[in-house]
């Protein structure tokens, strides 16, 4: 549908606001999809039987393969560097329409599209649901119900989702600027992991030292990729990943 609108979706003469509202309305739903995916992630069938019924147990997780191939899809479609590779061209033709009446609102601040806000806006979302607390605490329970090995853990949710979201600074083939978007992605999920280290109201304690773990990592690699790297990186990236680390610092520090 994205290909569609950058090759010119709209008849001659027609508004761009109308390019616009098909732009807001294919993203809507690829996030609602994708949030429908992310309820695969610690997931559970529930059946209301009786003493004898066929299965016998009421509380069925989803298979560990199926649990995967979710985390998989949001990697390569929410969460990865290539996920939103808009053309300035259309990113520049999505104009608003200045005309006000009952089914249309007209916007009160910009007038050219939001894309930053709009993305990290779905990606936070999704992210927060993957880690929220009741999310997290289903897992460990359905892994202490579970046979070992039969169910995903949140070691590996955790360390999934770093890997996805730090992809430049973990797995770097070559020294490359990180972008705009994925630096606004890599600091929500560093507000996440601080904000479950930091307010431990209903996270648990695994929650809390994963959290910690997975943060401690990211600190070293961030330091070497500096040292490293330095003198190829951009001021953004440079600037980004000495903020990530200083967080970091005063947050262990504390």
């Amino acid at each position: 549908m994205w290909q569609k609108l950058d090759q010119h979706y709209l008849a001659p003469g027609e508004s761009y606001s109308h390019l616009r509202d098909l732009f807001n309305k294919i993203l809507k739903y690829y996030f609602r999809n994708a949030n429908l995916i992310v309820q695969y992630i610690g997931g559970q069938s529930f059946q209301r039987l009786h003493v004898s019924d066929d299965p016998s147990w009421a509380f069925v997780p989803v298979t560990l393969m199926e649990q995967r191939q979710a985390l998989a899809k949001l990697q390569e479609y929410v969460f990865a560097e290539d996920a939103f590779n808009f053309s300035s061209q259309l990113l520049n033709q999505l104009a608003p329409s200045r005309w006000q009446h009952w089914g249309s609102l007209v916007p009160q601040n910009r007038l050219d599209y939001p894309i930053h806000e709009r993305i990290i806006r779905f990606q936070s979302q999704i992210l927060h649901s993957l880690l929220d607390s009741d999310r997290l605490n289903r897992l460990r329970d359905i892994e202490f119900k579970t046979q070992p090995g039969q169910a995903l853990s949140m070691p590996e949710l955790f360390d999934t989702l770093q890997q996805s979201i730090w992809t430049e600074v973990i797995t770097p083939d070559t020294p490359k600027p990180i972008s705009s978007l994925r630096r606004s992605l890599q600091q929500e999920h560093l507000d996440i992991l601080l904000e479950i280290i930091k307010y431990p109201t209903e996270t648990s304690n695994d929650s809390q030292t994963l959290a910690w773990y997975q943060l401690h990592q990211l600190q070293k690699t961030i330091d070497v990729q500096l040292q490293q790297f330095r003198e190829q990186l951009d001021i953004y990236t440079i600037a980004h990943l000495e903020f990530t680390s200083d967080r970091l610092s005063k947050t262990f520090k504390q």
